[in-house]
């Protein structure tokens, strides 16, 4: 009987996850967005590659100083499950901004024998096994820069939205009961001046939130309704609902 031949092993097949994200809703708007040229620019690589495609994971307006996001909480479930082998992404910083985060990732998807490769950072594509220690440090060293520019940007933001304040501007969001914005600055409502009397003197009063909440509703009244101008729920009708602690204080 002849021997068997030692047949060469074959390759294993790459399939690949994309991940793209952008912080701002902003970056999101539009016919051709950030978002749509990630997406775009991933699949002609995972094309060039021969990698397979499973699915195009799109995080919309997220930041990416921490891990809670829907669609990476997606992603590492369905790398759990063995769904692929491969997580492809523009930089490193689609991913994470924090590089307390990222070695997690990093350690969570090597247990998973999933590749990350980055596709406008080739110089830091290898696999942890076969990493070499100037990579090992160059791509610690890029992580703590974006986690160092992601926390400038909120410094920044912070340092604006108080010097709005000290100019009586308003920085945005769903304006307090009782005002209404014009000009960028909060002014009195006066169609509410009368309850916002109310739940002022009643608060001072001693009489806890929640109790001024309950009274409010079982009289009738419900929070004022307002339609929203700009961003992902522009056109959509808010409020009209019930008073609770939260909107008392």
């Amino acid at each position: 009987m002849p021997r068997k031949k030692n047949l060469p092993s074959i390759p294993k097949k790459n399939i690949a996850a994309i991940y793209c994200r952008v912080s701002t809703f902003d970056q999101t708007v539009g016919d051709f967005t950030s978002l749509d040229a990630q997406e775009e620019s991933l699949k002609e690589w995972c094309k060039i590659e021969g990698w397979e495609v499973y699915k195009v994971y799109i995080e919309k307006g997220v930041s990416a100083k921490d891990t809670n996001r829907p669609k990476l909480k997606e992603l590492r479930n369905d790398g759990k499950d063995g769904k692929f082998n491969l997580i492809v992404y523009t930089k490193m910083d689609r991913l994470s901004r924090n590089l307390k985060d990222w070695l997690n990732l990093i350690d969570e998807f090597e247990q998973l024998d999933i590749s990350l490769k980055s596709k406008l950072e080739p110089m830091f594509n290898s696999d942890a096994k076969d990493e070499a220690s100037a990579g090992w440090l160059l791509k610690r060293i890029l992580m703590l820069f974006s986690e160092m520019e992601q926390k400038m940007t909120a410094e920044r933001n912070f340092e604006k939205a108080r010097a709005s304040a000290k100019k009586g501007r308003y920085f945005g969001g769903t304006p307090p009961i009782g005002y209404e914005i014009k000009d960028k600055k909060l002014v009195v409502d006066t169609k509410y001046s009368n309850l916002l009397n109310r739940i002022y003197d009643e608060y001072l009063s001693g009489k806890k939130p929640q109790k001024i909440a309950t009274d409010l509703n079982d009289e009738g009244y419900r929070t004022p309704s307002r339609t929203t101008k700009s961003g992902k729920n522009a056109g959509k009708i808010r409020g009209n609902a019930k008073f609770n602690k939260n909107n008392i204080l």
